[in-house]
């Protein structure tokens, strides 16, 4: 589920400010088309760990929250704009996926907060 909305309102004649967030929300998932019953009861490596069971939350993705934001100023006419802006401003730490490769299990980090400055004009 992905919501936001933008607020922009004039400051002087010919100078507008706008300020946005969004909030993007993840429920709980599963990086692989299996149960996690099922997986629990494959060997991870049967031949250097015979016996050694893959861990059936595995492949779980936890649920997560991002929050991004953005402030700026334009002209009225819309020709120009600049603003600051961050992308999952509370650095929350999540996977992206989670799979397996022989006898390794790995997850897909996502990237942590990022700032930035961006400036555009039409012509």
């Amino acid at each position: 589920m992905l919501t936001g909305d933008n607020y922009e309102t004039p400051i002087t004649a010919d100078l507008n400010v706008f300020v946005g967030a969004s909030m993007l929300y993840q429920s709980k998932t599963i990086g692989l088309f299996a149960r996690p019953e099922q997986v629990a009861l494959v060997d991870l490596d049967s031949t250097q760990f015979p016996g050694v069971k893959v861990p059936g939350d595995a492949f779980d993705i936890k649920a997560y929250t991002t929050v991004d934001g953005q402030l700026g100023v334009s002209s009225d006419t819309g020709g120009w704009k600049a603003w600051v802006w961050g992308k999952n401003i509370f650095n929350t730490y999540y996977w992206t996926n989670a799979t397996q490769s022989f006898d390794s299990i790995y997850r897909l980090t996502a990237m942590p907060a990022t700032y930035g400055v961006s400036v555009s004009m039409r012509f």
